[in-house]
Parts: structure tokens; C-alpha cells; sequence
């Protein structure tokens, strides 16, 4: 749960600064804008968030995580993190969320291009389809179309295209 003040437009740096928090404590990479995925670009976790308000202020926002530490929902789409062992859920559940408690949302963006698996890839979110450029600084991913047309999306189910 964040509790600490965040502007509107910082909102998707949240599921973005989870999804960061995820990726260095595993060392796996990011799927824009939420998934945590393998090297072979299988789901290892996936983040949503939610965020409560009342008269139009922000009272806090959760974040809810799914993690594949022990068993993965869909064989050839999701994948387990590759462990030696699982750590134990509730240290591994502890330690997610005290650093997600110390995120730092101005590190977010710069933290998530390091992590990346999307940018400078051909993709397909709605009826958007180009390469992956970059994110805006409210975490909107930016796609140059063939025609070289930016377009930049704010929500979507992001497919990587073949060919």
C-alpha cells in the first residue's frame, strides 16, 4: 500500500517502480508497462494497482503483485523464477515490500530503461504498431510508427509482433 503523497500524473510510476523493485531483487527483465518476464520473454509476474480516493484526493494506492516463485499458471506463457530454491513467500513478500515502501519515484524511469525488454523492439498495443522508443515522463510508453509517427499510449496489452 503507498500512502505517500504522489502527483496525478505520477500515478503509472507506481506499477512501473514495482514492476523496477521486482526486477533488481530477481535480475530479471521488464515488459512495459507491468510484466516481469524471463529471458525467454515468458510472464514470471504481473502488477496491478489501484488507487483509492475520496472527494477527489487520493488516500493511498494498492498494489497488488503476482509472483511465479512455485508454480507457473500457463505452461507455455508464464514461467517460474529461477531460483535455486523458492524463498520462503513471507521474507520474499517482506523484503518486496519494504522496498517498494522506499521507492524513490523520480529514479523510476531512468531504473526501468535499465531493465527493459521492450524499447528498441517491434510492437503492437491496440491498433499502434512500430517500434518502441522510449517512455514519457508520466511512464506512457512512445511508439514510432513505419511512417515515423509518434504515437504515445498510456494503457494497452503491449504483443510483440513477428516478422
Amino acid at each position: 500500500v503507498w500512502r505517500r503523497p504522489v502527483a496525478n500524473g505520477q500515478l503509472p510510476l507506481l506499477t512501473l517502480g514495482a514492476g523496477v523493485v521486482l526486477a533488481e531483487l530477481t535480475g530479471h527483465g521488464l515488459k512495459w508497462p507491468n510484466d516481469l518476464l524471463a529471458p525467454d520473454h515468458r510472464k514470471l509476474a504481473g502488477i496491478l494497482a489501484e488507487a483509492d480516493w475520496k472527494r477527489g484526493e487520493l488516500q493511498q494506492v494498492v498494489v497488488g503483485i503476482g509472483v511465479n516463485l512455485r508454480s507457473a499458471p500457463h505452461e507455455r506463457a508464464g514461467a517460474l523464477v529461477d531460483y535455486q530454491e523458492p524463498p520462503p513467500l513471507r521474507p520474499f513478500a517482506e523484503q518486496v515490500r519494504e522496498t517498494f515502501a522506499r521507492l524513490d519515484l523520480s529514479t523510476v524511469l531512468d531504473r526501468w530503461r535499465a531493465r527493459n525488454l521492450t524499447l528498441g523492439k517491434r510492437v503492437r498495443i491496440g491498433a499502434v504498431e512500430g517500434t518502441a522508443v522510449d517512455l514519457a515522463s508520466d511512464g506512457a510508453l512512445i511508439v514510432r510508427d513505419d511512417q515515423g509517427h509518434s504515437h504515445t499510449v498510456i494503457t494497452g496489452d503491449l504483443g510483440f509482433p513477428s516478422g
